[in-house]
């Protein structure tokens, strides 16, 4: 490693041992480290004669940029990764109080992907107002291609479950007998999900 890039490879180190303990959630070397080189081509440039250096707790930067494997995630990568209410609704089947999530009453055109691994789950055609208190579609990416169904009989109550597919992760329910052009509703958390606005025109 030459002598410039011995430098940045210095300030990227300090940039990341400085913003671990203020990021929100708290995050470990290895994502901010991950999240750094992900936006800045300048950076994984410095890098380039030297991808397989290990460097940030045991991975190399060829390791960083690489998506990881959410089957592969452990139960306290997810802590690291999520805010402790939307650990608790996927990992732990919670559910976020009516009314309150923030993309209860959202209808801007694009797609909801899951909040623990990024796969599709909705798009914002299917999703309709509803009284109900959580985000509402008529049905799912691919006909459930990325989501199973689970028979739930917690509290007393027969209920349908969905989860993703790919992690496992809890997403709410789906329920039948309702006015959409499929017949059903799928009530989900809205912390379980995240936004990915369509592409401008």
């Amino acid at each position: 490693m030459n002598h410039k890039s011995l430098l940045v490879h210095r300030l990227f180190r300090t940039a990341v041992t400085s913003l671990r303990p203020i990021s929100s959630p708290p995050a470990s070397s290895t994502l901010l480290a991950r999240r750094f080189l992900q936006i800045s081509p300048v950076l994984r440039s410095f890098w380039s004669e030297n991808m397989s250096e290990k460097d940030f707790e045991g991975k190399s930067v060829r390791e960083l940029l690489q998506k990881p494997d959410a089957k592969s995630l452990t139960e306290e990568d997810y802590k690291k990764k999520l805010t402790d209410l939307e650990y608790q609704v996927t990992r732990e089947a919670s559910t976020e109080a009516p009314g309150t999530g923030i993309y209860n009453n959202h209808y801007k055109p694009g797609a909801y992907k899951c909040k623990c691994c990024g796969i599709d789950l909705f798009v914002s055609d299917a999703k309709f107002r509803t009284t109900c208190g959580w985000p509402a579609f008529s049905e799912s990416v691919g006909k459930d291609k990325n989501i199973v169904r689970i028979t739930d009989t917690s509290y007393g109550m027969e209920r349908v479950e969905i989860r993703c597919k790919q992690c496992n992760a809890h997403l709410g329910h789906v329920f039948d007998g309702e006015p959409t052009p499929t017949g059903e509703r799928y009530c989900v958390n809205s912390c379980s999900i995240s936004f990915e606005p369509a592409a401008k025109q």
